[in-house]
């Protein structure tokens, strides 16, 4: 695999190439270009694996929940480690909101908005609506809501998407096996957990406060664990960025910068012609439920291109 940054030169003659390293394949014959970005996720449970001791065999934790994995997005390779860096280049903000399967068995799907600078507007959809079902506006009294609004509100997440650039030392496989180090690989990571999200805002927002844009800095990852009431862990992601800027902004590092944002319009596009297939006339309360339709059962998140 390669983990380099690419020259972004769209005059060189090899437009192929650098349409995949700016994350999208223009070669996809289904649904359109689809990403080809590689996902930074974050392991909440341990992987488990066999191991042969003292002549039995016995389940071991092979990779450990709370350890950083980044996957390719064709699923082709993956790589875990406890030690990574990123460079991170921009932010973008957006609503989620997971519907259950009807019935017994099959699986869920994923409404999405738009990606935002803010979320202070109302962001379209691929339901046809906005911001997810989410209303608008300020609630000033959430006990005085109806349960089922309050239902809704719990189900509609913000989610932070962060681009950039990641270096993982001290790899290895889903199998525990040791794989070579990840340097300065393209990602993109999503973030939903109300924690992460506001770690994640401050640290971009303490660097410009100083004059500076992220890409300047690097930021070592780090994991909070979390103990709910029933005794299991969860884990969120954090960030520390650098106390200077150490990063050089290169005409390389502005293509690359370039082509995240390249990834966002193609990401909006295509929420935005869902929402054009699926908006209806919502000016007679009876036309349409603004929180569920059935074509939401058509969008299963593995389908989603970008």
């Amino acid at each position: 695999m390669s983990t380099n940054v690419a020259t972004l030169d769209t005059n060189s003659g090899n437009f192929h190439e650098l349409a995949m390293a700016s994350g999208i394949d223009p070669d996809a014959s289904a649904g359109g270009s689809r990403s080809t970005l590689s996902r930074l996720k974050l392991q909440q449970t341990p992987i488990m694996g066999e191991e042969v001791i003292k002549g039995k065999k016995r389940n071991v934790e092979i990779i450990a929940g709370g350890t950083y994995f980044l996957e390719a997005a064709d699923r082709s390779w993956s790589a875990y480690s406890e030690n990574a860096t990123i460079r991170p280049y921009l932010t973008r903000v957006s609503y989620s909101r997971y519907i259950q399967p009807k019935g017994d068995g099959g699986k869920g799907s994923t409404m999405r908005s738009v990606m935002s600078t803010d979320l202070r507007g109302d962001l379209k959809d691929t339901a046809g609506g906005f911001n997810c079902g989410r209303p608008s506006g300020y609630i000033d009294d959430w006990n005085a809501l109806p349960e089922a609004t309050k239902t809704l509100l719990r189900s509609v997440k913000r989610c932070r998407t962060v681009f950039g650039t990641i270096t993982m030392q001290d790899c290895t496989d889903g199998a525990g096996q040791p794989i070579d180090s990840i340097i300065d690989h393209p990602f993109v990571f999503d973030m939903v957990n109300k924690d992460a999200f506001k770690v994640f805002q401050n640290a971009f927002s303490n660097v410009v406060e100083k004059g500076h844009l992220p890409v300047e800095y690097t930021a070592a990852l780090s994991v909070v664990p979390i103990t709910l009431n029933n005794g299991n862990t969860v884990f969120y992601s954090s960030c520390q960025f650098d106390e200077v800027p150490t990063q050089v902004i290169t005409p390389e590092v502005q293509e690359t910068f370039t082509a995240f944002l390249e990834w966002v319009n193609a990401h909006n596009k295509w929420i935005l012609s869902e929402w054009a297939k699926n908006a209806v006339d919502t000016s007679d309360d009876d036309a349409v439920e603004m929180v569920g339709r059935d074509a939401l059962d058509e969008l299963i998140d593995d389908d989603i291109p970008f």
